[in-house]
This record gives structure tokens, C-alpha cells and sequence, in this order.
């Protein structure tokens, strides 16, 4: 009876130190809240965009989201805001796919703040499911955001996930409690390439980290496959390719509620080059069909595109680093462009 009697102690004393550490720890993610589930906190702690981007929507001030890929990580939001009139939030990650932006989307609509979408379109995602052992030259995280999908939620299990996550506590909290002491005895934290990881305007900007220029991105293209694809496609291929595009336009437009407010897509301006490689692997009509495709069915819901995939600039090849990717002088021109309605479809 003894042994039963002590058991039970023992069992109690394991539980209520069980529970004890997890309203600890519970307690103390919520007073850090690295990944901003509860509050944002500006110009103070250290951001990874996959991290913090379902806190920003949950939790920042704004009535406009742009929502895309590296494409749209240059932008200067504060100009972005001032040409166009409004107060917007960046919520970009590198690779971004359609199923990643419906994540965003759907969660920007719960949050019920957005009256204004950009959103940035790379058509090569919308090849994804082309059956044949071509390798798409666009990769992106969709399938990755299943890593974080419990931030986009808020039963218990998931804010057990977050108080327990091994990249809050060993990555994030130790940084952030180190830069808010330095920001309390030394007042601003730094700018620099740090303001990319502090501040929520600069959020995931990568453009001072890579040289650009004509010779660089020739020389990339040359010693390395930066085509669409780098096979040549025959008619077949290029109607089944063209067909995998349209259902998967299809499938993208069906989740997206038009009625929720006032939809902007935007096709960025790689260089020219990237679509001579595509003229080369006769891939490129069959692109600019799905674009047009796309833009019809945009329209008839009422929204409205900018391609910037003909303009000038993308001639210009000062302004990138590869075929692709460009610097934020290209996002300031798009800017203006917009504000200026240039280039809309």
C-alpha cells in the first residue's frame, strides 16, 4: 500500500513538472514571440521571411499585401506606398510557387485587413506536373511551407509546435534577446545588410549581395544550363505542355476569391535572354499562350496585370546577375511604371 501511496506522489510530482515547463516555456515564447504569432516587433528582432511572414499577416498594420518570389524581395516598400497609394506589407520567400501564394492568400482573407493584392506570377511554375523527364528551371518551396504550416494556425497543438520548436529556441530567442539588449543600451540596431533581417520594409532584400552586369550574366549562361528547359520541344510537346499550363492556371484561379478584394498580377521582367533560350527550345509560344491564357481568365474575374516581360529594361543587362534575377533598381522601375499604369494588359 506504501509503494502504491509513494507511486502516486511520484506520479503527481511528474505531471505537475511537466505541466510546470510547458507553461514556462509557453510563457516565454509568448512574451519573445520570435515568429511575431502575437505582436510585431520592427527594427528589433531577427527575421527569417519563412518564419515571420504568417505573424505579418496576422498581426502588422496594412490594407495591401504584395505576395510573390525573389522577384518581389527588392521592392522599396516605402516607395511602393507612396507611388501607389497605399499601405502594404511585402510577404515574399525565395521560390514561391501558386500553392505557397493560395497559403498566403487564404490566410490574408482570414486576417480580413487586405483590400489590395499584388502578386507576382512565374509563369514556369504553372509547367509543374509536365510528364516527361525535362527538368523545370523554376524551383520553388510549396512543398516546403508544410515545415511551417502550424504558424499559419492557432488551436493548442500548434502553439505547442511554436513554443517547442527547435529553431525558436536555439536560432531565433538567443539572437533576438541579444539584439533587443543591444538596442536598449546602444539605441538603433545597425543598418547595412542587417536591415534585410530587422526591419519589415527591408524584409528579405538580397539585391547588395551579388554583382550584376553583362559579362557576368553571359558568363553564367555559359557555363551553366539557365534555360527554360535545355531540350528542344516538338508540337506534341508543346500542346501537352500547353495543356498541363491552362489546368493548372485553372486550378490556381479556382482558389482564389476575386470578390475579397481588388487583385493586381504582376509578370516580372526577366532578361531578354531567358526568353531567347526559350524561342531556342520552341517553348516560348507555348509560354506566351499561357500568359495570354492567364490574363483572360484574370480579366473576366475582374482583376488586372502588368507584364513587364517585353519592356525595355530587360534589354539592359547592367541591371541583372543572371537570365533571371535582377537588382532593385528594376523593382524601383516597376514601381514607377505602375503608378504610371505603363505596361498594363
Amino acid at each position: 500500500m506504501e509503494e502504491i501511496t509513494q507511486s502516486k506522489k511520484w506520479g503527481k510530482c511528474f505531471w505537475c513538472s511537466v505541466i510546470a515547463f510547458t507553461l514556462l516555456v509557453c510563457s516565454l515564447v509568448y512574451i519573445i514571440d520570435p515568429y511575431f504569432q502575437f505582436r510585431v516587433r520592427d527594427n528589433q528582432y531577427f527575421m527569417d521571411v519563412d518564419y515571420v511572414n504568417p505573424g505579418l499577416i496576422k498581426n502588422y498594420d496594412y490594407d495591401t499585401v504584395l505576395i510573390g518570389s525573389c522577384m518581389v524581395q527588392n521592392f522599396d516598400m516605402e516607395k511602393f506606398n507612396e507611388e501607389l497609394g497605399v499601405n502594404a506589407v511585402k510577404i515574399g520567400t525565395g521560390g514561391l510557387g501558386p500553392k505557397g501564394a493560395v497559403q498566403y492568400i487564404d490566410l490574408i482573407k482570414a486576417a480580413g485587413k487586405a483590400k489590395n493584392y499584388y502578386i507576382n506570377m512565374d509563369l514556369g511554375h504553372f509547367a509543374e506536373g509536365y510528364n516527361n523527364e525535362l527538368a523545370i528551371n523554376m524551383q520553388h518551396k510549396d512543398s516546403m511551407m508544410n515545415e511551417y504550416s502550424y504558424l499559419f494556425k492557432e488551436d493548442p497543438i500548434s502553439r505547442l509546435k511554436y513554443s517547442f520548436s527547435y529553431e525558436a529556441w536555439l536560432r531565433f530567442i538567443p539572437v533576438d534577446l541579444g539584439l533587443t539588449a543591444y538596442k536598449s543600451l546602444k539605441g538603433d540596431i545597425p543598418g547595412g545588410k542587417l536591415l534585410s533581417k530587422t526591419s519589415v520594409a527591408h524584409l528579405g532584400e538580397w539585391s547588395d549581395d551579388y554583382d550584376y552586369g553583362e559579362d557576368i550574366v553571359l558568363g553564367k549562361r555559359d557555363s551553366s544550363d539557365e534555360a527554360v528547359y535545355g531540350y528542344v520541344l516538338d508540337e506534341a510537346e508543346q500542346d501537352k505542355l500547353l495543356d498541363v499550363m491552362k489546368q493548372n492556371i485553372d486550378n490556381y484561379l479556382y482558389d482564389i476569391d476575386f470578390s475579397t478584394g481588388n487583385y493586381t498580377f504582376i509578370f516580372p521582367p526577366y532578361s531578354y535572354l531567358y526568353w531567347e533560350d526559350a524561342k531556342a527550345e520552341n517553348s516560348y509560344d507555348t509560354y506566351m499562350a499561357a500568359k495570354d491564357y492567364f490574363i483572360s481568365e484574370v480579366k473576366k474575374n475582374g482583376g488586372e496585370v502588368y507584364d513587364f516581360q517585353d519592356a525595355e529594361i530587360t534589354h539592359d543587362l547592367s541591371y541583372y546577375k543572371n537570365t533571371i534575377h535582377y537588382n532593385k533598381y528594376v523593382n524601383d522601375y516597376m514601381i514607377d511604371c505602375m503608378a504610371k499604369g505603363e505596361y498594363k494588359r
